[in-house]
C-alpha cells in the first residue's frame, strides 16, 4: 500500500473537533514524537493502525500528549510562502 501522506504534506487539523474511529490523526507521544496515524480503537487504550503497515499500535492515554483530528490533506504545491 502508500501512504495516504506523503513527506512535505501538510495536514489541515481541527483540534477542537473529537476524533472518531476511522479518523486520521496527528498524535503527539510523551516522548515527542510526533505521527499521522488512523484512530482504530479507544477500548483498552488507544489503538493507531496505519495504511502501509499491517497491525495496530496500543498507547494509554498517559503515553499520548495530544490527538488531533485531520481534516484534509494539503499537498505542498498548495502551500504559498509570502514574505
Amino acid at each position: 500500500m502508500v501512504p495516504r501522506f506523503n513527506p512535505g504534506e501538510f495536514a489541515l487539523v481541527e483540534p477542537g473537533t473529537e476524533p472518531e474511529l476511522e479518523d486520521d490523526v496527528l498524535v503527539r507521544l510523551a516522548t515527542g514524537e510526533t505521527m499521522i496515524k488512523q484512530l482504530k480503537s479507544r477500548r483498552g487504550g488507544i489503538q493507531l493502525g496505519s495504511y502501509n503497515e499491517p497491525g495496530v499500535m496500543l498507547y494509554q492515554p498517559d503515553d499520548i500528549t495530544w490527538m488531533y483530528y485531520i481534516a484534509h490533506p494539503v499537498p505542498a504545491r498548495k502551500i504559498k510562502i509570502r514574505m
